[in-house]
C-alpha cells in the first residue's frame, strides 16, 4: 500500500465491462455505484461504496455514445467522492471533441471547452491514451499524462514475426507515424498513399492517386497501414484500395481507437482489407456484428500495469511513445 492508501477502482456506464476486466487484473473490486434517470430525465449517480483514504482510479471513456451524460455522469460520481478519498486519478481511454481542438471564427472550441469542465471535477492527475492532437493535453490544469495503446498494435506486429512487410500510412499527414513505427518494429520499408480529388466531386480519384515507396514497388508485399484511429472509414479504406491496385498481398490496419460511425462496417466489410485491429477503448452495442475481419485487442493488462506504476510512484516514461 502506498502513502495515498490502497488501490480502489470507481466507473460509471460509458465502459464498464473494461473497467470489470481491469479490475480482475488488479484482483479488486469495483466500488459500487447507483447511476440512473430521475422520471423527469434527469441523471443521478450515487456512490454506495467506502473510498476514504483510498487511491482511486476512475476508468471512463467518454464518447459521444452517451451524449452528454458521459461528461455530466463523470462529474456527478466525481462530487460523491472528491472528498473521500486520498487521490484520484482518472483514466481516461477515450475523450471526446478531441478532433474538434480547432475552430473557425464564433465557433466554439469544443475540446478546450470540455478540458475547462474536466478542470473542475477534482481530479489530482489525469492519464489520457492516444490523443489525437498531442497538443490537446496543454489545455487541461490538472497534471496529466500521455500514454500510447499504440504500443499494444506494435506489440502485436511484432509476436506475429512477420516478413516481407511494409509500414504504411494513409495519407501524407501520417508520413511521421510510419516512419516511426518503421523503425520500432525493425522494418525498412514504408508506402505512403498520396491521394488525388476530383475537382467537382471531391471523391479520391483512384486513376491520378499515387504511392511512394522504394525502387522495386510494393507488388507481392504485405502492407500494414497504421492510424490513431477509424471514424467513418473513408480514407483509411481508399487507401487499402489504392495500395491493392498497386499489387500488394495481404493488407493490415493497425488502428487504436475504432471510433465507427455509420456506414464504417459495411466499408470495411466490402473493402479489400484482409485484417483491421483496434483497441477496445470505446464500447459498442454491435461489436458481436462486426465483420470477422476485424480484431479487437484488450488494453486491460496494460492499464492495470499503468495504474501500479502510478500508485508505487513507478517511472512511466517506459510506457510513452514519441512519434
Amino acid at each position: 500500500m502506498s502513502k495515498h492508501g490502497r488501490i480502489k477502482l470507481i466507473t460509471g456506464t460509458t465502459h464498464p465491462e473494461l473497467a470489470k476486466r481491469v479490475a480482475k487484473e488488479l484482483g479488486v473490486r469495483l466500488v459500487k455505484t447507483d447511476i440512473g434517470f430521475f422520471d423527469d430525465g434527469e441523471l443521478f449517480a450515487r456512490v454506495n461504496g467506502n473510498v476514504r483514504e483510498s487511491d482511486l482510479f476512475f476508468i471512463g471513456s467518454l464518447h459521444a455514445h452517451h451524449g452528454a451524460n458521459s461528461i455530466l455522469e463523470t462529474g456527478l460520481l466525481l462530487d460523491c467522492i472528491s472528498n473521500s478519498a486520498e487521490r484520484i486519478t482518472g483514466m481516461f481511454t477515450w475523450i471526446g471533441y478531441a478532433k474538434q481542438d480547432r475552430a473557425k471564427p464564433r465557433e466554439a472550441l469544443s475540446f478546450r471547452v470540455l478540458a475547462k469542465i474536466i478542470n473542475t471535477y477534482g481530479f489530482d492527475q489525469i492519464v489520457f491514451f492516444d490523443l489525437h492532437n498531442l497538443t490537446s493535453a496543454g489545455m487541461f490544469d490538472v497534471r496529466n499524462f500521455h500514454i500510447y495503446f499504440m504500443r499494444l498494435l506494435i506489440e502485436e506486429f511484432n509476436r506475429r514475426k512477420l516478413t516481407n512487410v511494409v509500414i504504411g500510412s494513409p495519407d501524407e499527414g501520417s508520413t511521421k507515424r510510419a516512419r516511426t513505427i518503421a523503425l520500432l518494429t525493425n522494418q525498412s520499408e514504408i508506402c505512403i498513399v498520396s491521394k488525388a480529388h476530383d475537382p467537382e466531386t471531391k471523391e479520391v480519384d483512384f486513376s491520378k492517386s499515387l504511392m511512394s515507396s522504394n525502387s522495386k514497388g510494393i507488388s507481392g508485399k504485405n502492407i500494414w497501414i497504421w492510424d490513431d484511429m477509424i471514424q467513418s472509414g473513408r480514407t483509411i479504406m481508399a487507401a487499402v484500395r489504392i495500395i491493392k491496385q498497386a499489387g500488394a498481398n495481404k493488407i493490415t490496419v493497425a488502428a487504436v481507437h475504432p471510433d465507427f460511425t455509420p456506414g464504417a462496417l459495411e466499408l470495411i466489410a466490402d473493402s479489400p482489407v484482409d485484417e483491421v485491429i483496434v483497441v477496445d477503448t470505446i464500447p459498442h452495442t454491435n461489436q458481436a456484428e462486426w465483420p470477422s475481419k476485424i480484431t479487437v485487442i484488450d488494453p486491460a493488462p496494460f492499464i492495470a500495469d499503468c495504474i501500479k506504476l502510478i500508485h508505487t510512484g513507478g517511472r512511466l516514461s517506459p510506457l510513452f511513445l514519441q512519434y
